[in-house]
């Protein structure tokens, strides 16, 4: 079979909730190729196959350098922005807290019950002012509790895929287990926290 057949017979999508101004099938099949070219998809691999202006992924870059820069130094400041800590004293040990933690803008469901400022937009708090206020608190733990069940969707494909490779280990997929059970005891605990 070849693999222009092989690749039309798979059908690609995006993950809940991600939006591209393009199709996912377009993306899959283009990654697809990239795999097959260098035996790996790397990011620069991908941003160096979607530069040419008629690339079947160029829409999805931003190739304007100076809004790409400036979407870097974003980056770099969420990274220093969730980087910082403070030490704290608790029964007598060090311990070190994080300062901040990134509140997302309401959603329009969840704006009746939002400040007027966090309904316009999202941003990065101090935690103490989070736990206290419960519109913040409530959107922290939405976004948190999507970080789990992306965590574990992913978990779950890598056992998925364990399970179908003909020479896993048993202890590989013991620990797969363990880390998947470890999973849901956690997104089950912060479900509970709402």
């Amino acid at each position: 079979m070849s693999s222009k057949k092989r690749i039309a017979a798979l059908k690609y999508t995006f993950k809940a909730g991600t939006r591209y101004g393009i199709e996912a099938q377009i993306v899959g099949e283009e990654l697809e190729r990239i795999q097959k070219e260098h035996n790996v998809i790397t990011p620069r691999a991908v941003v160096d196959a979607a530069r040419p202006d008629d690339a079947p992924i160029h829409p999805v870059f931003e190739w304007r350098d100076e809004v790409a820069a400036e979407r870097y130094r974003h980056w770099q400041a969420r990274t220093l922005i969730k980087s910082i800590t403070v030490i704290e004293q608790r029964d007598g040990k060090d311990v070190e807290t994080t300062v901040y933690v990134h509140v997302p803008a309401a959603s329009p469901q969840q704006q009746e019950d939002a400040t007027a400022e966090m309904a316009a937009q999202g941003g990065y708090q101090p935690v103490r002012m989070v736990v206290q206020r419960t519109d913040m608190y409530t959107l922290a733990l939405a976004e948190l509790s999507q970080k789990f069940i992306s965590a574990k969707n992913s978990l779950e494909s890598l056992k998925r895929a364990a399970e179908q490779a003909p020479d896993t280990d048993q202890e590989r997929m013991a620990r797969i287990a363990i880390a998947v059970q470890a999973m849901q005891t956690a997104s089950a605990a912060v479900s509970a926290l709402h």
